[in-house]
């Protein structure tokens, strides 16, 4: 839990960032081990300033309620912030100056004729104490950076919303069932999308790429299959079998779902497979992978476990190690930090030479789709023989070659910050498995 202090300078930060439209940096970067409950302080403490200012609060604001996005960002119920009447738009033109990154949902709003109070509030308890029913757009504004935002962050920065807009049309609670009641979007006269989120486009995709998270991948994963939808999972869930395009792509592309491990494995596993193919055998094998704490996002912080045992199992599965380990390090450094990797293998069996040039080769492979791919030094090795063993906990003693490969793994910076290596070499891996599915089934050059 965090101090009052710390409740107040995160408020006052909020505020700023409010009145200066200058984002702050993640609320769970600068307040290590903020709570929910923590986050809720912040945004009474914000709401406070604000109606210090003269502002009145008129409604409240419920988001978070798609089981889609609540996997995302591991919870299992909604938050909610609240609304004021300087947040109103009351003539239904939005100015966008005083805002910093908005965006448009198409939400339902209800008029309360009278307060609820729970526990034990049902669906026919809001619509008794509702007076109307109505459209609403909301334009959610985040006062936190590049919108990088977990649970706690949305929470403490009154839910991330911005203002709203009211639509003309008010329908009596009596005339509708909430069971049925669904939100379409059309814009001049053409639609855009309803309810369902099922856009036009749907029917004539193909192949589809999942980086939300592995909470979230589950109900991804089932929606596709009903559809007959291919999918290129970026996330850590693990549904389908493991995919590193120069190591294993080529027997997985008729799998309905190919999973692309993680960062670190994509990075990793390549040179774990280079030092297992001259190789008698690997009994073990470890990676430490550094990633900039700017480049992990929400969905990488939430599934942090899954991710450092996906990459472990990785490891196993697909680099041919007897046993894996991996740890993950997010370096808060400024400048951000380039992605850097460390692989320490224990082969049996294998020549130093046939061990270098082998991860050489690879390192050029995996060049050929991410070219910010590179050793850092030549490849370090350290031998053990029967007078001197390396012992390894829980394992014993082994006689063989100890290799230590250095990577550094820089982004193109196409779209995202060079440091981002982490994020390029899984989307560029992705991309790969993507074109190479859609070149041998469809007859594309790229997947749609």
């Amino acid at each position: 839990m965090l101090e009052e202090s710390q409740v107040n300078l995160a408020a006052y930060a909020l505020h700023a960032a409010l009145q200066n439209r200058t984002p702050i940096e993640p609320l769970r970067d600068t307040h290590p081990g903020i709570e929910i409950a923590d986050a809720y302080c912040i945004s009474e403490a914000f709401l406070a300033l604000r109606k210090a200012g003269g502002e009145r609060v008129i409604g409240k604001k419920i988001g978070v309620t798609s089981a889609a996005v609540q996997a995302m960002l591991g919870i299992d119920q909604p938050d909610y912030g609240f609304l004021t009447d300087r947040m109103w738009c009351r003539n239904g033109v939005v100015d966008s100056a005083p805002l910093i990154a908005p965006r448009a949902e198409a939400e339902i709003a209800f008029r309360l004729g009278e307060d609820l109070r729970g526990p034990g509030i049902t669906p026919e308890h809001v619509l008794a104490a509702s007076e109307a029913v109505m459209p609403c757009f909301e334009i959610v504004d985040s006062r936190i950076k590049d919108w990088n935002i977990g649970i706690c962050d949305t929470i403490a920065d009154n839910a991330s919303c911005g203002v709203f807009v009211l639509g003309a049309n008010e329908v009596s609670p009596n005339d509708l069932s909430l069971k049925d009641l669904k939100v379409t979007v059309r814009k001049n006269g053409g639609h855009l999308s309803d309810g369902a989120h099922t856009l036009p486009e749907w029917s004539q995709v193909n192949i589809v790429f999942d980086a939300t998270s592995a909470k979230a991948h589950a109900h991804h994963h089932a929606v596709c299959t009903q559809d007959g939808k291919q999918m290129v999972d970026l996330t850590p869930a693990a549904i389908g079998p493991y995919c590193v395009p120069v190591v294993n792509m080529s027997e997985h592309l008729d799998e309905p779902n190919v999973n692309m491990v993680s960062c670190g494995g994509q990075a990793i596993i390549p040179i774990m497979h280079a030092v297992r193919r001259v190789s008698q055998r690997v009994p073990y094998a470890e990676v430490v992978a550094s990633v900039a704490s700017r480049s992990a996002g929400p969905g990488t912080r939430a599934n942090i476990d899954e991710f450092t045992e996906t990459t472990a199992r990785g490891l196993d599965v697909v680099g041919g190690a007897e046993r894996g380990k991996a740890i993950i390090v997010l370096n808060p450094a400024e400048p951000p930090m380039i992605m850097f990797d460390t692989v320490y293998t224990l082969a049996v069996g294998a020549e130093q030479y046939a061990i270098e040039q082998s991860v050489e080769d690879m390192v050029r492979e995996v060049q050929g789709y991410v070219p910010g791919f590179r050793l850092k030094q030549t490849v370090q090795f350290e031998r053990f023989g029967s007078n001197d063993p390396l012992k390894i906990p829980g394992m014993g003693e082994y006689k063989g070659i100890k290799s230590t490969v250095f990577l550094e793994v820089e982004g193109a910076g196409h779209a995202l910050p060079r440091y981002a290596g982490n994020l390029d070499i899984m989307t560029s891996a992705a991309l790969a498995t993507g074109s190479r599915i859609a070149e041998l089934k469809f007859g594309a050059s790229d997947p749609q």
